[in-house]
C-alpha cells in the first residue's frame, strides 16, 4: 500500500509539472515573446512551490531546487519564490545561483530583512566580503536595531582580521542589548589578536563585574596583569579567586606561576609541592602541575631550585600514582633532561608495562639504552617492543642498529631491511638505509652496501653519517677515491670537528698516496681527544709510509693498548 501511495503521488507530481510545462509550451505568443499565464497554471505552480519548500525543510536540496525552479517559470515575479530558490541554492552550496535569486527577491522587496540577510550570507560564503558588508549595512539602514545583523557583521570583520571594526559592531550590540558575557569575551579575543593587552584586560574586567565568581576569568586576568608588569593587580586577582575557592588546583598553580615569574621560587615551589602531594587532587591536575614545572625547568635548566622542585613533584606523582602510565612518562621526561639514564630506564620500563602500545615510550626506552651503550639489553627490549608495536620503523631501526653495534650482522640486516619497508619520513628512511649500508659493509657485501648508501644519500643529501661512512668504505675498497673525497668533504662541512670524519678524510688521502695530507687530517682527529684506536692505527700506517718506523710502532702500540682485539698489530710492532 505504501509503495502504491508513493507511486500515485509521483504520478500526480509528474502530471502537475507536465501540465505547467505543456501549457507553457502551448500558450500563444504575446508581444515581446511574453507568455500569458492562466489561473490554473498559477495554482499548479503554487502547489509545486509548496512541495519545493517541503523538500528544502527535509534537507533534500537538489529536489527542492527542481520543484522551485518549475514553480519559478510561472511565479518569477514573486519575491517569496526567488527567496526560496536563493535559500535552497545557499543550502546546496551553489553560491552564485543563491546570489542571483536573492538579488531578484531584494529587487522586489528592498527593505526585507530576510531577503537581504540571505543575500549577505551568500556573498559571505562566496568570499565576496565587501558586498556582504555592504548588504549588512543595507539591513541596518532599514532595521537599525537588528542585533543578529550586528553579530554577523562583527563575525565577518573578525574573519577578515579587521578586529577594530568587529569591536565597533559588538559595541553596538551592547548599546542595544546591554552587557553580555559572550560579547565581552569576543571583544577580549579581538583585543588579544591585536596584542592590545589593556583592551583585553578591560573586557576581562567587564566579565568579572558581570560574573564575580568566574574563576577562569579571574585567573586569565591575573596572567594578563602579569604580562604588562602589574604584579600587584595580578596577585590581587588571584587572591580573590582563592578567597572563593582556596583549594582550587588551577588557581593554586596560577598563584605559583606568579611567584615563579617574580623569581620567588621557594614560595611557588612550596605551593606546587603541596598540591602534588594532596591525595584529594585528581591525578590529571597533578600531571598538569608536573608538565608546567617541567616546561619551566626545561627553559631554565641552571636553576637548582626549579630542578629540585620538579624532581620532588614528579617523584611524588609517580609514587602516589604508580599504576598510571602517564606518571612515569612525566618522570622519564624530567630525568632525561638531567641525563639520569638509570631513572629514565626505570620509568620508561614502567610505562611500557602499563602502556604496552605506547610506541613513543618504547622508542625512548631504546634511546636510553643507546645512551648507556647497553646494546644487548636494547636488542631484547626491541624484540619485546616489536611484539606490541610491530609496524614501527623507529623501533625496528633501533633494534637493527643494536644488532649492528653488537656485531650481529645477519640480524642487523634483517631488522634494518624491515625498517626500510615501513612508512617513515625521508630523513628517517635515509638514516635506516645508512645503517643498512654499514651492516652490509660489515658483512663484506659491498654491492648491497653501495646500493643502501646511495639510497640514504638520495633520500637526504645532508645525511653526514651516511656520507662519511660511504666515503670510508669506498676508501677501504680503493673504489672511486675522488668521489669518496667529495662525500667526506660534505660530511666535514657539517661536522668539521668530528674525529671520525677527520680520520676518514685522512684515510682517503692515505689511499691516494698523499701521506703528508693524510697525517695532517689524522692528527686533527687525534687532537679532538675523541679518536678511536683505529685512528691511532692509521697514524702508525702513515708514519710507516713516511719511513719513520719508530713512530709507526709507537702509534700501533697505542692502538693495541686501547683495543686488544687488534692482534694483527703485534706482528707490525715486533717488526717481524
Amino acid at each position: 500500500m505504501k509503495r502504491l501511495l508513493l507511486l500515485i503521488f509521483s504520478l500526480i507530481l509528474f502530471q502537475a509539472c507536465s501540465t505547467i510545462e505543456e501549457t507553457a509550451d502551448e500558450a500563444p505568443e504575446q508581444e515581446e515573446d511574453t507568455v500569458e499565464v492562466t489561473d490554473r497554471q498559477i495554482r499548479e505552480a503554487e502547489s509545486v512551490y509548496v512541495r519545493g519548500i517541503s523538500k528544502h525543510e527535509s534537507g533534500e536540496y537538489e529536489e527542492a531546487i527542481q520543484y522551485l525552479s518549475s514553480a519559478h517559470q510561472f511565479l518569477s515575479e514573486s519575491a517569496g519564490v526567488n527567496y526560496a530558490l536563493a535559500d535552497a541554492h545557499l543550502s546546496n552550496g551553489d553560491y552564485g545561483d543563491a546570489i542571483y535569486y536573492a538579488n531578484l527577491a531584494v529587487e522586489k522587496e528592498p527593505e526585507s530583512k530576510w531577503y537581504l540577510s540571505t543575500l549577505a550570507e551568500a556573498y559571505s560564503r562566496d568570499n565576496q566580503d565587501d558586498k556582504a558588508e555592504e548588504t549588512y549595512r543595507a539591513i541596518l539602514e532599514h532595521h537599525p536595531d537588528d542585533i543578529n545583523t550586528y553579530y554577523r557583521l562583527a563575525s565577518l570583520h573578525s574573519r577578515n582580521a579587521d578586529y577594530e571594526k568587529s569591536n565597533e559592531a559588538y559595541k553596538e550590540i551592547i548599546n542595544r542589548a546591554g552587557p553580555q558575557r559572550q560579547i565581552f569575551y569576543q571583544k577580549f579575543q579581538n583585543y588579544s589578536s591585536l596584542e592590545d593587552e589593556e583592551g583585553a584586560i578591560e573586557q576581562l574586567e567587564n566579565i568579572r563585574e558581570l560574573e564575580p565568581g568566574n574563576l577562569n576569568i579571574i585567573q586569565t586576568l591575573s596572567q594578563y596583569y602579569l604580562q604588562i608588569g602589574e604584579s600587584e593587580k595580578a596577585f590581587e586577582a588571584i587572591n580573590e579567586a582563592l578567597e572563593r575557592n582556596p583549594d582550587d588546583p588551577e588557581t593554586l598553580v596560577n598563584l605559583a606561576d606568579l611567584y615563579l615569574e617574580e623569581e620567588e621560587y621557594e614560595k611557588g615551589g612550596e605551593i606546587l609541592k603541596s598540591v602534588a602531594s594532596d591525595t584529594l587532587v585528581e591525578h590529571q591536575h597533578k600531571l598538569e602541575i608536573g608538565q608546567f614545572l617541567l616546561s619551566r625547568f626545561a627553559s631554565d635548566q641552571d636553576n637548582d631550585y626549579l630542578e629540585e622542585t620538579t624532581r620532588e613533584v614528579v617523584d611524588t606523582i609517580a609514587t602516589q600514582h604508580p599504576d598510571e602510565g602517564h606518571s612515569h612518562v612525566l618522570a622519564a621526561e624530567f630525568y632525561e633532561l638531567i641525563e639520569e639514564w638509570e631513572n629514565v630506564r626505570y620509568h620508561l620500563t614502567e610505562t611500557t608495562k602499563l602502556m604496552p602500545d605506547n610506541s613513543s615510550a618504547w622508542q625512548q626506552r631504546l634511546q636510553a639504552l643507546y645512551m648507556e651503550e647497553d646494546y644487548e639489553e636494547a636488542i631484547e627490549v626491541g624484540k619485546e617492543a616489536n611484539e606490541h608495536v610491530p609496524d614501527d620503523a623507529l623501533i625496528k631501526f633501533f633494534t637493527g642498529s643494536a644488532f649492528l653495534l653488537g656485531d650481529y650482522y645477519e640480524e642487523a640486516v634483517e631488522w634494518l631491511k624491515d625498517a626500510a619497508e615501513m612508512p617513515s619520513r625521508a630523513n628517517m628512511r635515509s638514516m635506516i638505509f645508512g645503517s643498512l649500508g654499514d651492516a652490509y659493509s660489515a658483512k663484506d657485501n659491498w654491492e648491497e652496501a653501495r646500493e643502501a648508501y646511495n639510497n640514504a644519500i638520495d633520500l637526504d643529501e645532508n645525511n653526514d653519517v651516511a656520507l662519511n661512512n660511504f666515503a670510508y668504505y669506498m676508501a677501504e675498497e680503493n673504489e672511486d677515491l675522488e668521489k669518496a673525497k667529495e662525500f667526506s668533504q660534505r660530511a666535514l662541512q657539517m661536522e668539521p670537528e668530528n674525529a671520525a670524519y677527520l680520520d676518514t678524510m685522512g684515510w682517503i688521502y692515505f689511499k691516494l698516496g698523499d701521506y703528508e695530507e693524510a697525517k695532517n687530517y689524522i692528527q686533527k682527529s687525534l687532537d679532538t681527544g675523541e679518536a678511536s684506536a683505529t685512528v691511532k692505527e692509521h697514524m702508525g700506517d702513515v708514519y710507516k709510509e713516511l719511513g719513520d718506523e719508530e713512530k709507526a710502532r709507537k702509534w700501533w702500540s697505542r692502538a693495541l693498548e686501547e683495543d686488544e682485539s687488534k692482534t694483527h698489530l703485534e706482528e707490525r710492532i715486533s717488526g717481524a
